[in-house]
Parts: structure tokens; sequence; C-alpha cells
């Protein structure tokens, strides 16, 4: 018989996205007050667009790592998580896209 535990079920879709190259996060990495993994969040902003965060950084010395965070959770608490990742959020210096997909050509 078929083990129909949700836990088995959770397992298999992590496996399956990890299999086709998505990174599987800690749960001990996860802010569970602003509902994000703030690392991710950070170094996707500093691949994608270094220029940008350099900008970001020399606007906000003080922590710009958490005028980051908390420049997402707004965006996210205001307008919601599926609005951000389609049109990204405001901070100082312009909007900052969190999402990126494959070019439909090669």
């Amino acid at each position: 018989m078929a083990d129909t535990k949700e836990r088995q079920f959770q397992t298999d879709i992590l496996n399956s996205l990890e299999k086709d190259g998505w990174l599987i996060g800690s749960a001990a990495n996860y802010d569970k007050a602003n509902a994000v993994y703030t690392e991710d969040l950070i170094g996707f902003v500093k691949d994608a667009y270094p220029d940008r965060w350099t900008r970001f950084c020399k606007s906000n010395p003080g922590d710009p790592e958490k005028l980051l965070v908390h420049a997402a959770v707004k965006g996210m608490t205001r307008n919601g998580a599926l609005h951000m990742l389609r049109h990204g959020f405001k901070a100082i210096g312009g909007t900052i896209k969190v999402c990126a997909f494959r070019p439909d050509h090669a």
C-alpha cells in the first residue's frame, strides 16, 4: 500500500523541485516574523542587481540588508506576496524585482 501521509507528499515535492535545480532552504534560516528566507532575498538582489545593490548600500549605510528586508516585507504587506513576485517592491533607489524567469529561447 502506498504511503498517503502528507509528510511523504511534501518530501516528494521537495525532491522533485531539487531535481529541477531549486535550492531547498533550511527551516532554521526561515524568518517567521517576516515570512521570508532573508539570506535568499538578500543573495538574489546582490547577484541579480550588483549595481543597484551598491547604490542601495551607499544610500543606506547603516544596515542595508535589514532595510532591504523591511522594504520587501512592507511591499508584501501592502500588496501581497504574489504582487511582489510579479512586480517587485519599492525601495530607496527604485523598484527591485524578485522573480526572474528563464527566457523562452535558448
